[in-house]
């Protein structure tokens, strides 16, 4: 094992890794389970649980894959580093991680066009029609992305060229894996970056109608005591962490990508818990500002504190 992941920084990194990558576990395991439930009950899915249940998805096999890829580095990391399996992981964790990119861009130009009241002529014609754009703006840059990427990801690995080092492995460098990270950086930093100014926007412009429709709200005598103003300011504030959270998720992946981080970097680490609390956090959020995702969930914690109780007053007697 690596002496940085047995120093203190380390083991408390790892922790800190380790944790929310339960919290994300769970949050976004609890969303699917919840749409699931309501598509059982209503025998149709409505677009917005569905793209929930997409995102959600996407974001736990993506933090899988990172359990994984730290699990395995941890158990060998002198045969795992630098060698195939580690190229499938992380081959693994692009396509999925190009899966959330996807999901957040068409879940939020969505929301976008659902809540805003914009009466720009392109705006209302995408408003008229996004439940059938949705599909297509969820699909197309994950397949673009499998279409240029999968032909390099297959050759590379048909060549065999991958190592499988012993010794010092911070010390070793495969010309062959720099050679198809220079063929993928194209679309690997054009279309994560495209769909980041897209969810931005639309984060930006739902942002500027909820805050005009608060204005008048007050102009109209209510104040933040009032329950409508309420609910639109914390709609604003999720948006506001949605997109800090976002914007360091965007910026670390492009810093490690261009850097290179291995594992032996303190760097790495860091940059896992990162990529990490993003999916962890933002599953929170949505949760808190879902009305049905809060309620179920307030429900299940009910019942699992009268369970509790009831065991209780049982062992008791």
């Amino acid at each position: 094992m690596n002496s940085n992941t047995t120093a203190p920084l380390g083991i408390l990194c790892l922790s800190v890794f380790g944790t929310l990558s339960i919290v994300a576990f769970l949050g976004n395991g609890f969303i699917i389970a919840a749409n699931g439930y309501s598509w059982l009950r209503s025998r149709k899915p409505i677009p917005c649980g569905l793209l929930l249940t997409f995102l959600s998805i996407s974001r736990v096999l993506t933090q899988g894959v990172l359990v994984v890829n730290q699990c395995l580095y941890l158990s060998s990391p002198s045969t795992y580093e630098f060698s195939c399996l580690e190229q499938l992981i992380n081959m693994a964790w692009n396509y999925c991680n190009m899966a959330c990119f996807s999901s957040d861009t068409a879940l939020n130009v969505f929301y976008c066009l659902k809540i805003t009241t914009f009466a720009w002529p392109p705006f209302l014609w995408l408003k008229a029609r996004i439940d059938r754009l949705m599909p297509r703006l969820l699909a197309m840059p994950c397949i673009v992305y499998v279409v240029f990427s999968l032909p390099s990801y297959i050759a590379y690995l048909k060549q065999g060229q991958c190592l499988t080092p012993t010794g010092n492995t911070t010390e070793k460098r495969n010309p062959k894996t720099d050679q198809v990270r220079e063929m993928l950086a194209p679309v690997q930093l054009t279309l994560p970056a495209l769909c980041f100014v897209l969810c931005s926007a639309a984060c930006i412009l739902l942002f500027i109608s909820l805050w005009r429709h608060t204005r008048n709200l007050k102009k109209n005598g209510l104040d933040v005591r009032d329950l409508s103003t309420r609910a639109h300011l914390n709609v604003m504030k999720s948006l506001l962490g949605f997109l800090l959270f976002f914007v360091a998720y965007f910026v670390t992946i492009n810093v490690a990508f261009s850097c290179d981080f291995r594992f032996s970097d303190p760097a790495h680490l860091i940059s896992y818990i990162v990529l990490s609390s993003y999916p962890s956090v933002h599953s929170i959020i949505l949760i808190a500002t879902n009305p049905r995702l809060k309620e179920m969930c307030v429900h299940i914690l009910n019942a699992g504190e009268r369970f509790s109780c009831s065991s209780s007053c049982r062992n008791a007697e």
